[in-house]
């Protein structure tokens, strides 16, 4: 009996107990739900889901339409069902989140770290009571950051690279600096970068899939070296570093917003919403004054996204050039004779013995130089593919023990700064207006061009040799005629004629698509086909102010009254480029295609083509045109002003 009351009991308390702590949890939850109610309708009467801040913080745009939606693609990134599109269920789903107890692990984030940007954001608005709202500690985010050790952010702009139509818009990246940090160490600092996610090689294929976003793209941290190794040593890309003024309060912010996007996709375009429109995105959230990315609603293309966030009062601290491994052995090779030149080949090559006699004679100085240009040639040669290991392994060392014992000065001045940085080059956007006398018709024509640059545009700034023109479009009024109509609309259109020499052989090339006139039948007017063209050779530089190529052209046209609606030519091209000065370009170009099928006709255009430029944003071009068929020529001379715009 006494056993049962003992029970009883127990049992009495057991319920007491676990009424009681009910009635105490109760009110927490109720109390908690309370301060939710209070936050949201706080925020609904200060519009922070329509504040600029947080349409930046969550990436929304504006739909045409009205309405918003957010560029990002991945699901987890928002809190509400419908916080893609919405930002006010997005920010009240986001403030009922932060009271999750969910515990932080090596596989999950509380809400509050996960999105700590808006977290922080949202307390600043709101002001959270931390007994109605216990902040959490973010561990995982706190390591991440001491181990970044964040003091400063540099803009980091690497050059475009010969030959490769993806990389001629350049790139840009965020480094960010330590507080002790040196020349260097700089190297082992973190970088902020954003990119395509493919494993695509073929450069014409990622530009074209690029331009359609077919690729997600995705912000990565990494070791700033690994991102040098690629752009400065492996693609030998000039780079542009650009320290900035932000505060420790700034960069915190700035940080908050990479840790929140860190894993999340975007859709990539290549004109658009690529590298330098997100690193804008990034600035702006760090400084939340700035709105350099709504400037750029339909390109954005890297020297106009710079210079555009470099105009911001005082952001830009200091500038620095670092020129490439292959501009280094440029410089110095310019700077020896012609037989040290050789001397610096046939070492490289293995032709001549390290510690051949001939070598001895020369003065120590020079001697030195011609080791350590022969070692940088060999290590270039080694980082472009061309060599085998062991070889380059074996001559490498038979270099540096020749220039160990040498004098350590050699007098070789360093590789002077550009006066123009890539960022002070012409605006990517062009409109021409100017005068046509087509066969002693007059004409006024007028050419839109979106992007980028051309052979005959200011090149202060812009890759030598270098063109890539996307959605140039000419139209043209015949006022003899009374007709306006579309003379040329080129998609794409891209050259790259990069001087060959003893030490470095690239191959020229171009490469161009769009809609053009020809003369394909008995009409006096030429008809707008399709046309294809692409070629390559190879160019030679002259001299430091001249430049010869020869191509091999192809060219296929389209057009429903052609046989079979297509019809190909081949042929020679051959051209000059002379700038007389740094502001005055020549350039003199004769190409002849022979056409068989329906056509039966040889198409050759003789061109002789100047510009002069006296600032960035404007120039002016005479050309004259002979083109047709052979023996049916006609001539045309255009004089054009053209404004270059970001």
């Amino acid at each position: 009996m006494g056993k049962t009351k003992t029970h009883q009991w127990l049992y009495y308390f057991a319920c007491v107990i676990c009424f009681s702590l009910f009635i105490l949890l109760l009110p927490a939850q109720t109390w908690a739900n309370s301060y939710l109610d209070e936050l949201v309708e706080r925020a609904q009467h200060l519009q922070l889901a329509q504040h600029p801040y947080w349409l930046k913080l969550v990436h929304y745009k504006p739909d045409l339409f009205g309405g918003y939606t957010s560029e990002v693609l991945s699901r987890d990134f928002f809190n509400a069902p419908d916080g893609h599109h919405n930002p006010e269920t997005e920010l009240n789903a986001t403030l009922a989140a932060f009271f999750s107890d969910l515990e932080e692990t090596d596989q999950q984030q509380n809400p509050q770290c996960r999105f700590i940007a808006r977290y922080h954001w949202l307390n600043s608005q709101l002001d959270f009571d931390p007994d109605r709202l216990e902040p959490r500690t973010c561990q995982r985010f706190t390591d991440w950051y001491n181990t970044i050790d964040p003091h400063r952010l540099t803009l980091i702009f690497p050059a475009g690279t010969d030959n490769s139509p993806s990389s001629m818009f350049g790139h840009t990246l965020i480094r960010i600096d330590r507080q002790d940090q040196t020349e260097s160490t700089r190297l082992f600092s973190y970088s902020i970068n954003y990119a395509a996610e493919t494993d695509e090689t073929n450069g014409v294929m990622f530009a074209f899939k690029g331009i359609l976003g077919g690729y997600p793209g995705r912000f990565s941290i990494m070791p700033y070296y690994e991102k040098v190794n690629q752009y400065n040593q492996m693609e030998n890309r000039d780079i542009w570093e650009y320290q900035l003024n932000f505060s420790t309060e700034e960069i915190d912010r700035l940080l908050r917003h990479a840790w929140e996007i860190g894993q999340v996709d975007f859709a990539y375009y290549f004109f658009l919403e690529n590298c330098s429109y997100r690193l804008l995105e990034l600035l702006d959230i760090a400084r939340p004054g700035m709105h350099t990315a709504d400037e750029f609603d339909w390109f954005a293309i890297p020297g106009d996204t710079v210079h555009v966030a470099l105009e911001q009062e005082k952001l830009l601290a200091r500038a620095i050039y670092r020129p490439s491994q292959r501009s280094r052995i440029q410089h110095v090779l310019s700077r020896l004779t012609d037989e040290e030149q050789a001397l610096v080949l046939d070492l490289a090559d293995g032709r001549l013995p390290v510690d051949d006699p001939s070598l001895q004679q020369l003065d120590p100085s020079r001697r030195a130089v011609i080791y350590e240009t022969a070692y940088d040639y060999v290590q270039y040669r080694h980082n472009q593919g061309e060599a085998d290991r062991d070889a380059i392994a074996k001559r490498s060392y038979q270099l540096l023990m020749q220039r160990n014992p040498l004098p350590t000065e050699t007098g070789m001045p360093a590789v002077p700064t550009p006066p123009i940085r890539l960022d002070q080059g012409h605006g990517s956007s062009r409109i021409a207006l100017g005068y046509v006398n087509d066969d002693h018709r007059d004409v006024i024509e007028l050419r839109l061009r979106p992007a980028y640059h051309d052979l005959l545009d200011p090149r202060a700034g812009y890759t030598d040799g270098a063109q890539i023109n996307f959605f140039d479009l000419s139209l043209r009024h015949d006022f003899d005629r009374d007709k306006t109509r579309i003379h040329a609309f080129r998609l794409v259109d891209i050259v790259s004629l990069v001087g060959r020499d003893d030490f470095f052989k690239p191959v020229s090339w171009k490469f161009n698509m769009g809609l053009e006139r020809w003369p394909i039948d008995a009409s006096p007017d030429e008809r707008l086909v399709f046309a294809l063209n692409g070629g390559g050779g190879l160019a030679f530089s002259l001299s430091d102010r001249a430049k010869l190529y020869t191509l091999a052209d192809a060219t296929l046209l389209g057009h429903d009254r052609l046989d079979h609606s297509l019809s190909a030519g081949i042929g020679p091209n051959v051209g000059l480029i002379w700038d007389f000065t740094p502001n005055w370009r020549l350039m003199l170009n004769s190409r002849s295609q022979r056409f068989a099928d329906d056509l039966d006709l040889t198409y050759v255009e003789h061109r002789v083509a100047q510009s002069f430029h006296w600032n960035r944003d404007s120039s002016v071009r005479l050309q004259w045109l002979r083109r047709g068929p052979d023996g049916q020529t006609t001539d045309t001379i255009n004089l054009s002003w053209h404004w270059y715009l970001k």
